[in-house]
């Protein structure tokens, strides 16, 4: 099953580059993706705020959402993740977090989900290099070098549909334990006004 690629931090080859196997954890199934961007999905209902009390995020999205996990590999760690997904009027929110030994490897980790994030999203530059984001650090986050916000258009080569993919990665200390954070709206086209509201609602304590 293919699946689009929320968590990928394996580093391993995708199927396609908003779809993904493996490790990575799965958000939902790309058929079911596909029908929802292409106007079959639920449609927009109210904003609602969620208290994620484990991982203590606070965020808004305007449909319910289900909670999975699974774990992840970045880099020389495999750490439990857990997320939480779900789609309305053409877009797909997913939220997600893993929790680190030490606060050390906060960088380093963080570096290691963006760069397999965007590969598997078809965002990364030809030469390799991570595109260009901005600084984002949500209330309550560490102010981070990896703290970034970053948008594009990807590409799932099974469709052959181009998607608009705004992401944010950032981490926290949350009861004493550092925490990396991944946040990702998916669309067939842009949608300004529901990232906005998606990514300034992030916040923790």
């Amino acid at each position: 099953m293919h699946s689009f690629p929320v968590v990928g931090g394996d580093g391993q080859r995708r199927v396609s580059r908003l779809s993904g196997t493996g490790r990575a954890g799965h958000v939902a199934v790309l058929a079911a993706a596909l029908l929802m961007l292409a106007g079959c999905g639920p449609k927009k209902g109210e904003w609602r705020e969620v208290q994620w009390d484990e991982t203590g995020l606070r965020f808004q999205v305007p449909c319910k959402p289900k909670e999975s996990d699974k774990p992840i590999t970045l880099g020389v760690l495999t750490v439990p993740m857990q997320m939480q997904s779900c789609h309305a009027d053409g877009a797909m929110y997913a939220v997600a977090s893993a929790p680190l030994p030490d606060l050390s490897q906060v960088d380093d980790a963080l570096t290691h989900w963006r760069q397999s994030n965007l590969q598997a999203m078809g965002l990364m530059e030809e030469d390799g290099a991570l595109p260009a984001g901005r600084t984002h650090v949500p209330t309550g986050a560490l102010t981070v070098p990896g703290s970034l916000r970053v948008q594009g258009m990807g590409h799932d080569r099974v469709s052959d549909q181009a998607l608009h993919v705004e992401a944010l990665w950032f981490a926290a200390v949350r009861q004493q334990q550092p925490r990396i954070y991944y946040a990702v709206i998916y669309s067939a086209e842009p949608q300004p006004a529901a990232a906005k509201a998606f990514m300034d609602g992030i916040a923790l304590p």
